[in-house]
This record gives C-alpha cells, structure tokens and sequence, in this order.
C-alpha cells in the first residue's frame, strides 16, 4: 500500500490557508489502510490505565472518551470504538460526496472541495504511514482586511529579530530565510 501526501492550500474569502503535508485518501480502500495503520487503541487504553492509577493526566482522546463514558454509562472500549466508528463513518460519507478527503497529521480531516487545492509540485509517496517533516513548508498568511503578513511553521508563528508580522510577502519570505538559517 502507498501513501500520498499534499500540500493543500484553502482559500475562504480573502483568506489563504496552507496546510502542511495532508494525507490524501481518494478509494474506501485507502481509507481502510489508513483506519488499520493509524489504530492507537493500544496506546490509548494503558493512557487511560495510567491516567485512573494518577501515574499521568491522559491525553485529550482518553480525557475525551471518559467523559463520553460517564455521560453514557458506558465502559471505556465501548466509548472508543462509539467515537472512532463515528469519525471514520463521517470520512466513509465524504468519500462517497467528494474526489477525496485530506487527513491532518493531528488526525483533523476535511474534503475535497472547490476552495481546496492540493499542490501539485509538492507530493511525498511513501510505503508507510508517517507525515513528512513540514519544516521546511512555511505558510504565509494575511487575514481577511489585514495588513501583515505572518508565517507559521506548523502550528507556530516563527520570530525573527522580536518581530512576527510584517509589511509584505515579499518581506515575510525574507524573513522566513533568515530564521530558517538560524536553525
């Protein structure tokens, strides 16, 4: 089984969004790899062991299922398997509606639709599932009436000389070189 991951762009209004390397899903057979190889029931069930023992706080997605337990009165695998049978159920639908769906490497998803464009020249295929390094993809984003530009490396603003927004794209790309060789 192959892998392929995009870049996407989103354009909403005024706004450009650049996403890091997605996960691009295109047949249910994809999906179903992609459902086989990213199962973390095994880390998440000694998480939620650990986190009832006060060893740890839990991750979020045992935080999450727990809640969902106690609400329902339900035991803990059958939480799990309510909110990982209803994610992957949503992705089934969107697959039936869109060419494709995008999966984050944080596990968000979304679907192929017009204001989505995946880069073409920017494509990693892999064997194995793992999410490409995104360090050296900036995205340079404006907001909607802005002035400034911002670049993010993942999920993070980068900071160059005490400054993290400038004039023009032109100066968010110098910028960008310029902490880029810091590292």
């Amino acid at each position: 089984m192959k892998f392929t991951f995009v870049v996407v762009e989103q354009n909403i209004k005024e706004m450009s969004l650049q996403y890091g390397y997605c996960l691009k899903i295109s047949t249910p057979l994809e999906l179903f790899w992609y459902m086989l190889a990213e199962d973390k029931a095994e880390e998440i069930f000694k998480d939620f062991g650990e986190m009832l023992d006060g060893k740890t706080h839990g991750t979020t997605v045992a935080i999450y299922i727990d809640i969902l337990c106690q609400l329902n009165n339900i035991g803990f695998a059958e939480g799990y398997n309510d909110l990982f049978n209803k994610r992957n159920e949503a992705m089934r639908r969107a697959l039936i509606e869109y060419p494709c769906i995008y999966i984050q490497k944080s596990g968000g998803w979304f679907s192929d639709t017009e204001n989505c464009v995946a880069m073409k020249d920017d494509v990693v295929v892999t064997d194995k599932l793992f999410f490409p390094d995104a360090l050296d993809k900036p995205r340079y984003l404006k907001w909607p009436g802005g002035t400034h530009y911002y670049v993010k490396i993942g999920s993070e603003d980068i900071v160059v000389d005490g400054v993290r927004k400038w004039d023009s794209r032109e100066l968010a790309e110098k910028a960008y070189k310029k902490w880029r060789k810091a590292q």
